[in-house]
């Protein structure tokens, strides 16, 4: 694979990542009072949208916070479903205790809102 190859899919990959936020962001606003949301509530449809997109998404749950990883196979994005960006909670204090596979695969959905 050439280096101009590569550095085409990079740029690829950050024009659908950044589709994909302005509509998670439109999506959200119709949805959410900014003043009443739930990261618990949030970060499940947010996984809904993405799986149906075909992206798979992990659930990483701290003690009291829940986010988002976006598996792309080669790297792992972290999605804070709370400020709709992509952004690691950990960066800011919080600590992963575990990491599940949501309530989603593709667009069904396998397991209870948690």
């Amino acid at each position: 694979m050439k280096k101009g190859d590569i550095i085409e899919k990079i740029l690829y990959t950050f024009i659908i990542l950044m589709f994909i936020q302005l509509s998670l962001t439109v999506y959200q606003i119709t949805r959410y009072d900014r003043h009443n949301y739930s990261c618990v509530e949030m970060s499940h449809d947010c996984e809904m949208f993405f799986e149906s997109l075909g992206i798979h998404t992990l659930r990483a749950h701290s003690d009291d916070h829940v986010w988002l990883i976006l598996d792309f196979k080669y790297f792992k994005l972290p999605f804070e479903s709370t400020a709709l960006i992509f952004s690691n909670p950990e960066w800011l204090g919080e600590k992963i205790r575990y990491i599940d596979e949501g309530d989603f695969i593709g667009s069904q959905q396998v397991g209870g809102f948690r």
